[in-house]
């Protein structure tokens, strides 16, 4: 499961919703309507079935059993119109199998979403607007285990005019500079360690000398994103004491040994979501979201998109920040 902020030009929650429909996941909506695709997945399936069939299964019975998908015949329409139906298997007279119809939306890119979420107050109001009523600016619902927005200049929703772009980017950009110095302040205290590793530290030194040794990708690019065992002994010590474990070996690097100037003008320029949907409904995103935060196909662009987005933004046009999942 992943959690990412989207922001989303609506005129009101109805509209909202509309935007957001394109791009829900069939599977776990169980939403059937005009976005629903039939993908052929035979090839997939049959290889599928070699590889994991039990005993004397056949092929329709593996389908039926693994994806509860009913045979209709060939030639015949498959009544799936508005239902919740996830695939069909098309059948000859023989009741061999000669097609398998996957149901699904290819443009998916949630299951669930709430206005707010675990980013509620994520918009910042400009100092000299207050909110009058719902309507000028309000708050959708907290996320598990966030606290409800309570902060009058913060809210979930309010026209592009009375948000504070600029003072978003600095905080945010304030937020990684902190980390930054907190990252260096550890550093220092490793390099400069004279007193001798702890028995934890030994053993963190040990996996660190494993993996720069290692013949395989991982140490390859482990040795190519650090100068030299040392450093990259030490970035992992700091990764621990910092409760850093996703960082990639080229994420450290950066960090390492990017000056503090050279590493604030890394994200000057950062975007504020992980996604926006445009006022054409068109989904853009900053990479292709998967399960526990692991994201592919990095666009490298998208900070750039997102700025010319929001500076395009009329100011009478309203802005949502939406906490999808997926």
């Amino acid at each position: 499961m992943s959690h990412f902020t989207v922001l989303v030009t609506a005129k009101d929650e109805d509209d909202l919703i509309a935007k957001l429909q394109p791009y829900h996941e069939f599977e776990c909506t169980g939403e059937s309507d005009q976005y629903i695709k039939d993908i052929d997945i035979t090839d997939k399936v049959k290889e599928e079935y070699e590889e994991y069939k039990n005993e004397d299964q056949s092929l329709i019975d593996f389908l039926a059993d693994d994806y509860g998908y009913d045979p209709i015949k060939e030639g015949e329409c498959p009544d799936v119109e508005g239902s919740d139906k996830f695939g069909y298997v098309i059948v000859d007279d023989n009741n061999e199998v000669v097609k398998v119809i996957k149901r699904t939306n290819p443009n998916a890119k949630w299951d669930w979403w709430q206005v707010g979420g675990r980013w509620t107050g994520l918009l910042k109001l400009k100092d000299d607007f207050t909110p009058k009523d719902g309507n000028d600016a309000g708050n959708g619902s907290a996320g598990l285990m966030t606290p409800r927005n309570e902060d009058p200049t913060k809210c979930d929703y309010t026209f592009a005019k009375h948000v504070d772009w600029d003072a978003m980017l600095n905080d945010r950009l304030g937020e990684i500079m902190n980390d930054y110095k907190d990252y260096h302040i550890e550093l220092i205290k490793v390099q400069t360690n004279n007193e001798g590793y702890t028995d934890e530290e030994r053993e963190i030194i040990t996996e660190a000398e494993k993996t720069w040794n290692d013949e395989t990708s991982k140490g390859e690019n482990c040795r190519k994103a650090f100068k030299s065992v040392r450093d990259w002994y030490q970035h992992c010590i700091v990764d621990s004491k910092l409760n850093i474990f996703m960082e990639t070996f080229d994420e450290g690097a950066t960090k390492h040994y990017k000056t503090e100037d050279e590493y604030r003008a890394m994200f000057s320029a950062d975007a504020l979501t992980f996604a926006f949907v445009d006022q054409n409904g068109k989904w853009n995103e900053s990479a292709k979201m998967g399960f526990w935060a692991m994201t592919t196909n990095e666009n490298d662009n998208y900070d750039k998109q997102f700025w010319e987005f929001v500076r395009s933004l009329n100011g009478e046009q309203r802005v949502y920040v939406v906490d999808c999942h997926i």
